[in-house]
């Protein structure tokens, strides 16, 4: 009987999926809640993609893709000068819509809705335990449809690329979803998981069966690990 060895894997059986968080923007800097604004990499946000581009050729990456949105085109401009692929843009990728909190600092939303800034408030805080149902944000997407494009994006990956390294370059939100639809028990659930700019998570589809192999990976940038906190989504 042949031995097995647990702690190895033939990379026939997989298809990686690396996902990369866009460069920063002016309105990271700002510490911006997510919208599908056309905000440009800053002087920063454009060293964190080179860096990003350079690290991504110790993969053997077969395909590109990235949401269309400017700052994640930028990105992947970046990694697919590096590496020699076409970028493929795919709506799949696109940030989750924030609808009238997009593109607002958590101190104009109190300004303009202080009911709804106190409900996030109380969500950001309700301690350990999912106790609180997720906030409702006038003309957001619906967490449905936005678990539903992670799934297809999923999907579709896996049957065009068995086996193969693919590489999606996103925004944060989408990153963090991909970990709650696979490891952190639902878009419902609040999503304590954090992704920074051009950070890699890595996600080995082993016989499609989804294995975390890396998370918010920062070791080609000359920065420290910002400490972690509870937001909104």
């Amino acid at each position: 009987m042949e031995k097995i060895n647990l702690f190895a894997c033939d990379p026939k059986y997989v298809t990686r999926l690396i996902l990369v968080r866009h460069g920063r923007t002016n309105a990271n800097k700002e510490s911006r809640i997510s919208s599908e604004k056309d905000y440009i990499l800053d002087e920063t946000g454009i060293d964190q993609a080179k860096k990003a581009a350079q690290r991504l050729k110790d993969f053997n990456i077969s395909a590109l893709y990235s949401s269309p949105i400017l700052r994640t085109k930028q990105t992947a401009e970046y990694i697919s000068e590096a590496l020699g692929l076409k970028i493929e843009f795919n709506d799949d990728l696109k940030e989750y819509s924030f609808g009238s909190i997009a593109d607002h600092t958590l101190e104009e939303v109190e300004v303009e809705n202080k009911e709804l800034y106190d409900k996030f408030m109380d969500w950001m805080n309700m301690g350990q335990v999912q106790t609180m149902p997720r906030v409702n944000i006038p003309g957001a997407e619906p967490m449905e449809a936005f678990e539903a494009r992670i799934h297809h994006f999923t999907d579709e990956m896996l049957i065009r690329h068995p086996a193969q390294t693919v590489c999606a370059v996103t925004h944060m939100g989408l990153i963090k979803g991909f970990m709650a639809v696979f490891f952190g028990g639902g878009v419902q659930h609040r999503m304590n998981f954090n992704a920074y700019n051009t950070s890699l998570t890595v996600i080995d589809f082993y016989k499609q069966v989804p294995v975390l192999s890396a998370f918010n990976d920062m070791s080609h940038l000359d920065a420290p690990l910002p400490y972690g906190r509870v937001n909104m989504f």
